[in-house]
């Protein structure tokens, strides 16, 4: 996939890509820390795994995004590790999509990860 006009392979912590509205990554094994923190241009969220990688989504990486409203990921192998406030604060966020294996783990996922996103509904 390609972000800004440049191929997304890996993603560093920290980036500022203010200018995305509605993101798709690839499959990306990681996503650091704050690496979206504070987007507030950042409307909808999808992440594809589709390899046997399991998903890490860091501490408030998609943190405070005020108009975030949509988050979609989609796996097929292995589990999903989403960190401590990683979507802290999101307050337009209205819906939640995992699209999931059966045999994919989920345990870790909770209203921790989803802090103060009042408006979240969750589709499994």
């Amino acid at each position: 996939d390609v972000v800004d006009g440049y191929p997304v392979k890996a993603l560093n912590e920290n980036l500022s890509f203010a200018r995305i509205t509605d993101l798709t990554l690839p499959p990306l094994a990681r996503i650091p820390n704050n690496t979206f923190r504070n987007n507030s241009n950042l409307k909808t969220i999808k992440i594809v795994m589709e390899d046997n990688s399991p998903l890490y989504i860091g501490e408030y990486a998609f943190a405070n995004c005020p108009n975030l409203t949509t988050v979609r990921i989609e796996v097929t192998k292995p589990g999903i590790y989403v960190k401590y406030g990683a979507f802290y604060q999101c307050t337009s966020l209205t819906d939640v999509y995992f699209s999931k294996h059966p045999h994919v783990e989920t345990d870790n996922i909770d209203n921790l990860n989803f802090y103060w996103c009042t408006k979240a509904e969750w589709h499994w």
